[in-house]
């Protein structure tokens, strides 16, 4: 038994230096490789960005949500904007 717990010890510390040893991939951020939000005909943007800060506001012209949307050097996520009490934040849509 002991003979088998020191084998399996010995992998997972083979395995932890191996996963320490390896670089995490960068992703190269330039000005050419962003998204563009550009309004269309299912939303409109509220509020652009300055360079230091990639979040943008963006609301669905259909049901007038507000929505986040942030740009990272790993990728783009978006987020519905909330009310204080929890409710979506909706805006009137013409």
């Amino acid at each position: 038994m002991k003979k088998v717990l020191r084998a399996l010890v010995a992998i997972a510390v083979c395995v932890a230096m191996v996963m320490a040893m390896t670089p995490c991939e960068v992703a190269e951020s330039s000005e050419e490789n962003k998204p563009v939000i550009t309004e269309d005909e299912e939303y409109y943007v509220v509020e652009k960005s300055s360079y230091a800060d990639d979040t943008n506001v963006i609301v669905d012209k259909e049901t007038g949500v507000n929505y986040f949307v942030k740009y990272t050097d790993k990728g783009v996520g978006i987020c519905p904007r909330y009310n204080a009490d929890g409710t979506l934040y909706v805006s009137e849509v013409e």
